[in-house]
This record gives C-alpha cells, sequence and structure tokens, in this order.
C-alpha cells in the first residue's frame, strides 16, 4: 500500500484551513511547496517532518497496483471538519508512451458526517492487458465546501485466483545430494485447497531448460504436498527450476547446485566506527564460530597496517593543520598590516562502485599580518579522500584613479 496525500487546490482559503503532516519516507506530493512555515522535526527514524498545523484537512491512500476483475481498497482519513462530502475517483490508462488516456473506471462516494476514516471499494472491470501502458488514479471532491483534487500513477496486474507455495528444504545443492521440496496450494483468502480431483502437474528443468524430472498428477487438496528427487554425480552447475502448472495457472521456484565446502567456522571482526588521534589502544571484537553455533578456540595471528594518503609529511590524513606564514618587504623587514588572501584548492578522489570520481574544492579567506608580519593560517579539516592541497597566497589592493 503506498500512501500520498493530495493537496487541495492553492487558493488562500484552502491554505489556511486545510493541514499536512508530510514525511520523506513516502511518496508525499507537493513537499517543496509546503516547507515555508512548516516546523520541522526528527521521527524515531531519523526522516525529517514537515507540519504545518492548521484546522482541517484529509489523507487519501490506495494502492500502488491497481488489480482488474477486482475490489480494490482506497482510504480517506479527514481530521477538523466532518461534514458530508463528495469524492469521485476516476481510473485512466494509456496504450503507449505519448498516448491519449482512456476512462477505465469512475465511481462516487459519499463521506458520512462525523466519520473520520472511510474505506472506498474501488471495482476495476477487466481490460486487455496488451493495450494498457500507464495508469493514472485521479480524485475530485468537497470536503466542508472546498473543493479537492489530485492525481498519482498506478500500474495494473491482473489478480490470482489462487496461490503456489513451493519450498526446497535447502536454497544450494551439492552434486549428488537429495533435492526435497514441498507443494501447498491456497485460495486467495489463504485458505488450503480440500478438492478431491484439485491435481497438478510438476516439473524440475536444469539450467539449459532440458526436463529431468516430472511428477504428474500431484493431488494438492490433501494439503502440503512432499516430493523429492536425486541429483547425478556431475549435474549441470547452476540455477534450476521447479514448475507447478494447472490447467490455466503455472508457479514456479528456483534453487542452485554448486561445488562448494561447507567452511569449518565463520570469523567476524567488529572494528570501530571511529578512533581518535590520541587513542593509545583500538578496541577491536574478533568472534570465531563453528557453522553449528560452537566457539572455536585457537590462536589469532592479527596484523594491523596504516592506510596513508599523498599528503602531509608523515603520510598520514590531514583532518587540521595551522600555517604560519611571514609577510616582507622587498627589504626583509617585515610588513605590518598588510592585507592578505590566501586560498587552498584541494583534490579529492574516491572510488565510488569500482568507478573512481575526482574533485576539486577551493577555499578562499583574507589575513592581516600583525606587528611582527605573521598570520597564523589554520586549514580546514579535511576528509580523509583528499589526495593533494594547493596553497596561493596574493596581496589585496586598491588602485585610486
Amino acid at each position: 500500500m503506498l500512501t500520498s496525500q493530495i493537496a487541495p487546490q492553492q487558493t488562500e482559503q484552502s491554505e489556511e484551513e486545510f493541514v499536512y503532516c508530510l514525511t520523506l519516507r513516502t511518496a508525499i506530493t507537493r513537499v517543496n511547496e509546503l516547507k515555508g512555515g512548516c516546523q520541522v522535526k526528527n521521527n524515531k527514524h531519523g526522516d525529517e517532518v514537515y507540519a504545518v498545523f492548521l484546522d482541517n484537512g484529509y489523507i487519501f491512500t490506495a494502492p500502488r497496483s491497481i488489480k482488474f476483475g477486482n475490489n480494490n481498497q482506497l482510504q480517506c482519513i479527514r481530521f477538523g471538519c466532518m461534514d458530508e462530502g463528495v469524492l469521485n475517483v476516476k481510473l485512466f490508462y494509456s496504450e503507449s508512451y505519448n498516448g491519449n488516456e482512456t476512462l477505465a473506471q469512475e465511481t462516487e462516494y459519499k463521506l458520512e458526517k462525523d466519520k473520520k476514516e472511510t474505506l472506498l471499494d474501488f471495482f476495476v472491470n477487466e481490460i486487455n492487458h496488451d493495450n494498457v501502458y500507464s495508469g493514472r488514479l485521479q480524485i475530485n471532491g468537497t470536503i466542508c465546501d472546498k473543493t479537492i483534487s489530485g492525481s498519482d500513477k498506478v500500474y495494473f496486474s491482473s489478480p490470482k485466483t489462487n496461490i503456489y507455495i513451493i519450498q526446497t528444504d535447502k536454497p544450494l545443492y551439492k552434486p549428488g545430494q537429495e533435492v526435497k521440496f514441498r507443494v501447498l496450494k491456497l485460495d486467495k483468502n489463504l485458505r488450503p485447497s480440500s478438492c478431491e480431483n484439485d491435481v497438478a502437474d510438476v516439473y524440475v528443468e536444469d539450467p539449459k531448460g532440458t526436463r529431468l524430472f516430472q511428477f504428474l498428477g500431484v493431488n494438492l487438496g490433501e494439503g502440503i504436498k512432499q516430493l523429492q528427487f536425486p541429483l547425478a554425480d556431475e549435474p549441470v552447475l547452476g540455477s534450476w527450476r521447479i514448475t507447478v502448472t494447472t490447467k490455466n495457472e503455472s508457479e514456479s521456484t528456483t534453487f542452485d547446485v554448486k561445488e562448494y565446502v561447507l567452511p569449518k567456522f565463520d570469523v567476524k571482526i567488529k572494528f570501530p566506527s571511529f578512533v581518535l588521534a590520541n587513542a593509545e589502544t583500538i578496541p577491536i571484537e574478533v568472534c570465531a564460530k563453528y557453522t553449528y553455533g560452537k566457539p572455536v578456540v585457537g590462536t589469532l595471528n592479527l596484523n594491523v597496517s596504516l592506510e596513508t594518503y599523498s599528503y602531509s609529511r608523515d603520510k598520514t590524513p590531514v583532518l587540521e593543520e595551522t600555517i604560519k606564514l611571514k609577510v616582507t618587504n622587498p627589504d626583509d623587514s617585515p610588513a605590518v598590516g598588510e592585507d592578505i588572501e590566501i586560498c587552498a584548492t584541494v583534490s579529492r578522489a574516491r572510488v565510488i562502485a569500482s568507478w573512481s570520481a575526482t574533485k576539486q574544492v577551493k577555499f578562499c579567506s583574507n589575513y592581516t599580518s600583525d606587528a611582527n608580519g605573521y598570520i597564523k593560517y589554520a586549514l580546514e579539516p579535511q576528509n580523509v579522500d583528499s589526495t593533494s592541497i594547493q596553497l596561493d597566497v596574493s596581496l589585496n589592493y586598491n588602485f585610486i584613479f
């Protein structure tokens, strides 16, 4: 269920009387338009929440995927004014990217007085799926004598009459092992099939599409059906497929066959998220356990190395550094009260998803030399992705003509 909020038309009255609560985690419309005058808070997930504390409002929700030939449940929640209202819902579809929209369904609902939450059954007739490219759900209506409207993109799907659950005893097998799996048929209300003549055929195919095993006339009306078959000593390695087919339906699942050796134990190393420059020790946790959960007893050899960077004299990452510059006159005497501009050009390099990215950032500041002609310049803290820093110093002159 995708939650979206449709804002009323932007008039002075509607902006004064309708409330919006917008969370950036959900697909909410018109966030940028409503940020002005909002209070910003953070919820427990760390998301920013923008809220306009006004009198009246509503939230309209609909499924992102609309099902043909089935009821689709919509929801309208109101707060503030609870007078009677009218809501008109229209569903459009187009047959191509730039094609004209065709009205597929239109239904009008009445919002009862003093009813905060209203569930709406929106039935959509069957449409030829081959002619559908995209869809759009649009609402128009009146709440408390205010006109509301909005729309959002939707997708289409056909409801499944039955659900087939195909489950193997493990996702990965070695050559020569036996594959055990089970099949369960449920209706759309998640009730197991109990029909005596409810039969299906089950096929097993290797990665090349060759059918190697088949189970014909499997009775799925008896609850969970358990089946099994052996793998050859030299089978085709890769993703195998188990398919259950009936007269009108088909469902499949996959499992992998690979040459592999189970690890005797797993080792997990936990590092701190950061280490202070003046820290005398670095806390590191190393945990080794066998695959069945028992801890490993043994000797640990741990090698620690420092990752170096191109800038700085001692080959360690530069976080912050203070530089003392001396400004002199042509006769080497201290230049007092000189206006100096210092610019630092920082080159950065990162590897993102196997792509090498470089960037240059320039920082400029103005300084005045002291009584001894010195300037103390503090280099701004840099990230460890800084590869080089170039300083440019220039005098500031004012020419009067």
